[in-house]
Formats: structure tokens, sequence, C-alpha cells
């Protein structure tokens, strides 16, 4: 059976999912409101009434969820939470996954750099980025702007 799967970290790097699930499709490029990236090493995203995070959302069969429940960690790492929203006009529902504890820390830069890339391809504002990786930094003991500010474009270069 097919369904809907939303993907606002690795899983948007289209290399990166043909490894993992060779025949999913994009059907979606779209903003999730409501939400705010954030980094605990690996992506996840938090409730924020004030913000929205980049997202693609993908087409995906029994197998491809089996298969990115083990790359995510699931039930451990993440947990599943299924959100409503449009998909060429008609409502569905859309699994992602959220991290279940979350303790702010920096990313890997190759792990970003997955990221980052996807982002590129799809014409997502780096903004995006920049403000989750200097919001996991402030959090954790960066509060300087400047320091902040180097950190973060450090992972840009």
């Amino acid at each position: 059976m097919l369904k809907y799967y939303m993907a606002y970290g690795s899983n948007m790097n289209v290399e990166d999912m043909k490894l993992r699930c060779p025949a999913a499709k994009v059907v979606g490029r779209r903003y999730l409101n409501g939400y705010r990236l954030m980094f605990n090493r690996y992506a996840t995203i938090v409730e924020d009434k004030n913000s929205s995070v980049p997202i693609l959302i993908w087409e995906i069969s029994d197998d491809y969820e089996n298969q990115l429940d083990i790359y995510e960690g699931y039930p451990k790492l993440y947990h599943k939470e299924t959100i409503k929203g449009f998909i060429e006009g008609e409502r569905e529902e859309i699994m992602v996954y959220v991290m279940n504890e979350f303790v702010p820390t920096p990313p890997t830069k190759e792990y970003f750099c997955t990221i980052l890339s996807a982002y590129r391809t799809f014409s997502f504002s780096d903004n995006y980025l920049k403000d989750a990786l200097a919001d996991t930094i402030m959090i954790n003991d960066l509060p300087d702007n400047e320091l902040r500010a180097d950190f973060v474009n450090s992972y840009f270069q």
C-alpha cells in the first residue's frame, strides 16, 4: 500500500533516499507551519506556532516505511506522528518522524551538509538551517552572537 511520508532532514536528500527507498518519489515541496527545525545531533521538529519548516513529501510503500523505521531508529530515537495535509487537492494523512527526547546538540558537518544539499536542490532558503543551528548552539553555551555566527558559518564552508 502506498502512503505519504514527510521529510525535513537527511531524507530530503534525493541521493540518500534512493539508497534507502529506490522507487520512492517526491510528490510535494512545502512548508510545515507551526513547527521549527532543531538539532539533537540529528534533525527534529518542535512545535512553534510562529515558525515553519521546509519539507518534502514522499510517496512510499510499506516496505520503504520499514526501511525508514530502521534508518530513523524507530521507536527508540524517533516516534511517528500523523499530520493532515493536502496532496493534489485531496486531504491526506502524512507520516512524520519526531525525535523522542530533545537535547540540543549540533549535528556533524557531514550530516548538516546532506540536508544543506537537499535545501539547495529544492530551492529552500539556507536561512532555515542557519537559524536551526544558531538556536541549537545558543541553547548550548554559545550565547555570544559573534561566536555563534562564526560557528554557524563554519558549517557552510
